[in-house]
């Protein structure tokens, strides 16, 4: 049997086979955009008020599994040697966790949470995320990633100006969100360009962005979807909050690289995203791009902090390949500089909390059950 586009245009007709093709496409695309427009607004409808059984402040981390347990292990340790005492609920899937890693993380004044027994087993990926800060035990939350680390107490986020009045700040990525994208027609906003959104780090509070925080766990939910035009879950808070006219606050300093110099290639190589707070100074390392599980013990990589020029013109995110392997790195109008005394201490701290971590027995048997071997070599 001939193929539908065949049958309707059979020689010497077939030039209008794209024409066909292009019109089937725009209109299947029209109809996409009109049900998942019809879909998240019917489900801002159904969205129950705020429940009063939140109180306080305090951390939320998703960090389950070998290499986000290690991670989060070494986030949480860093929290408490800055002098943090902020409450911290440390989210995981089932098996994720043993309960010997859970009896050790207590000790740091964390709870553990399984997200299978809070109705999220069906979730996977990155709706954990806003799952998990909807459904921890705070009325005002900072999220962060297992390998983002804090280079002091955070505490003091909560208390600017800025969030207070809003009730949210969020982190900026590299790239630009493009009039063309077919979310703009999908939440009905004018199409415009803004910076992307980095969710290593958020700061919400959730009495006063529930719907908010509701529809974005419904842009993940839906993933099949969102995830083809955005990049996974890091612009649906933000798009959630535009969708809804709720404002928030964008930290205004951009975010840059920290890394090391490898003369061999002679190329400058990123490992964490560089965060900034409200004054333009320095408070996260995001270690996405080489995560502690994969560090070896005496690896120092945090040596040079790449940026943007204050007035740069020439912006541009560049992603290199050397080994087979992936980097992003920043090029055009930018500064590299040395990075500071602390940052130096702060990643032998960081190397000490994971070495003491590879030696306990319970990391181990830990490694043994997922079949992996203990990264612990020199």
């Amino acid at each position: 049997m001939l193929p539908a586009f065949q049958v309707l245009f059979p020689p010497p007709y077939q030039f209008l086979e794209n024409r066909y093709r292009k019109v089937n496409y725009r209109y299947r695309h029209l109809i996409r955009t009109r049900s998942l427009r019809r879909n998240w607004k019917n489900y801002v409808k159904d969205i129950p008020d705020y429940p009063d059984c939140y109180e306080g402040k305090g951390i939320v981390i998703c960090g389950g599994g070998p290499v986000y347990f290690t991670c989060a292990w070494i986030n949480i340790n860093m929290l408490r040697e800055s002098g943090c005492t902020l409450p911290i609920e440390l989210w995981h899937l089932d098996n994720e966790m043993t309960d010997d890693l859970i009896r050790m993380i207590e000790t740091l004044g964390v709870t553990c949470k399984n997200i299978s027994e809070h109705g999220g087993g069906h979730l996977e990926n990155y709706a954990l995320k806003p799952f998990s800060i909807l459904h921890s035990g705070f009325s005002e939350v900072l999220f962060l990633d297992a390998d983002n680390i804090s280079l002091r107490d955070p505490s003091y986020l909560f208390e600017h100006e800025a969030y207070l009045k809003t009730g949210a700040v969020f982190w900026p990525d590299f790239w630009i969100m493009q009039k063309k994208n077919p979310i703009w027609k999908i939440l009905e906003l004018e199409p415009r360009e803004i910076v992307e959104q980095e969710s290593g780090q958020l700061l919400i509070n959730k009495q006063t962005c529930w719907r908010e925080l509701q529809l974005c766990l419904h842009f993940n939910i839906e993933s099949r979807y969102y995830y083809q035009i955005l990049h996974g879950d890091k612009d649906t808070f933000q798009l959630a909050w535009l969708a809804l006219k709720q404002p928030y606050h964008m930290m205004g300093t951009p975010v840059g690289f920290c890394g090391y110099e490898d003369p061999m290639h002679e190329q400058f190589f990123s490992t964490s995203m560089v965060q900034f707070d409200y004054d333009g100074t320095i408070l996260f390392l995001h270690r996405n791009l080489l995560k502690w599980f994969y560090t070896s013990p005496k690896s120092k990589v945090w040596e040079q902090i790449i940026t943007y020029q204050p007035n740069a013109k020439d912006r541009r995110v560049i992603n290199p390949v050397y080994d087979g392997k992936m980097y992003v790195n920043l090029a055009g109008d930018i500064d590299k500089t040395p990075v500071s005394p602390a940052i130096i201490a702060l990643e032998e701290k960081c190397l000490h909390f994971l070495k003491n971590l590879r030696s306990t027995k319970e990391f181990l048997v830990f490694l043994h059950v997922h079949g992996l071997r203990n990264q612990n070599r020199s």
